[in-house]
């Protein structure tokens, strides 16, 4: 099961969003940067809020199989497979 860790930085009115996509053995397979998200749309069975990992700035934990990560008009979107 590939694992993305998605860092939210708050701006005005937008975030700056860092991801990380890990495989199913923990090896990272890419890391994305996108800046002016207006809002972000995450399609996943398992979606957890992790401060282990950063307190700042927000952190989600997404599980998902074969992720399809798109921005279009602002919009970040995830999809992935059930678990």
């Amino acid at each position: 099961m590939a694992k993305l860790i998605v860092y939210l930085t708050p701006g005005f009115e937008e975030y700056s969003v860092r991801l990380y996509h890990y495989d199913g053995e923990g090896r990272l397979v890419e890391s994305r940067e996108f800046q002016g998200v207006k809002s972000i749309v995450i399609k996943a069975s398992l979606i957890s809020i992790s401060r282990q990992l950063a307190r700042e700035p927000f952190t989600l934990v997404v599980d998902v199989d074969k992720p399809e990560i798109t921005i279009a008009d602002g919009t970040l979107k995830i999809k992935g497979g059930a678990l």
